[in-house]
């Protein structure tokens, strides 16, 4: 499961081959190999989901999320 935090900081995006289900987890698509790039490739069939900064808190408890931060 990775997470990396939306623009803005009001949520969070997951891509995950879980299905996750609950308050604040909103699925958006399934990625497929034509939306990927080469690097990220290994998530073709994954499910990717904009949820809110509590419920990744609950999730964190859950399972184990690596975090992507990207610096200007």
């Amino acid at each position: 499961m990775e997470a990396r935090i939306c623009r803005y900081g009001r949520h969070y995006y997951i891509d995950t081959t879980e299905t996750l289900k609950g308050r604040g987890i909103e699925f958006i698509e399934k990625l497929t190999s034509d939306r990927l790039n080469i690097h990220g490739a290994y998530k073709t069939g994954w499910n990717k989901y904009r949820v809110t900064s509590r419920a990744l808190e609950l999730l964190k408890d859950r399972y184990p999320i690596r975090m992507e931060m990207r610096l200007d």
